[in-house]
């Protein structure tokens, strides 16, 4: 049986489930390299909104944004650049409680963003 496959007798109902849990009969749209590259952030910042900053992982990412793994990778060749491009949306659209993590982790972009934003960003966390 190979990587991605699962045999399934057919008496039993329901998706054929692969190696990684995910339901095969699932299509993933089709999307141009851009709004490929503006899902995946969506979903990042999605990611961060409820793991946290730090918990990004690309796994997660690739899940929400119903991508694959490889293909985060291609736009994020690294978990800091994923990261850092999070955190300048969340100062974009302030969320403060992104930038805060952000602040408190060291991050060199939440550490440039506006001293009043950082200031309530920070407040969040007393």
């Amino acid at each position: 049986m190979g990587l991605g496959v699962a045999r399934v007798p057919a008496a039993l109902d329901g998706p054929v489930i692969n190696d990684y849990s995910r339901p095969m009969n699932i299509k993933r749209l089709r999307l141009e390299p851009s709004e490929r590259a503006d899902n995946i952030l969506a979903a990042a910042v999605a990611v961060a909104l409820r793991e946290g900053f730090r918990g990004i992982t690309r796994d997660q990412v690739a899940a929400e944004a119903n991508s694959s793994v490889g293909l985060i990778y291609t736009y994020y060749r690294s978990m800091d650049s994923l990261r850092d491009e999070v955190m300048r949306v969340a100062v974009r659209d302030k969320h403060l409680a992104i930038v805060a993590q952000g602040v408190a982790s060291g991050n060199v972009v939440a550490a440039r963003a506006p001293a009043e934003l950082r200031r309530a960003a920070l407040q969040t966390l007393a």
